[in-house]
């Protein structure tokens, strides 16, 4: 399985992103791991 890193810049890696992902199977072969920019240095 594949690790993959996306990182959302200032909430770009949103909501309807991620249902579109979900809906079309696009996390099934995949690990997926989500940064954000907008909340530097803090945890989650």
């Amino acid at each position: 399985m594949k690790q993959v890193g996306i990182v959302g810049w200032r909430g770009m890696v949103g909501s309807v992103l991620l249902q579109r992902m979900i809906e079309e199977n696009d996390f099934d072969d995949i690990s997926a791991h989500f940064f954000s920019t907008s909340s530097a240095g803090g945890v989650g």
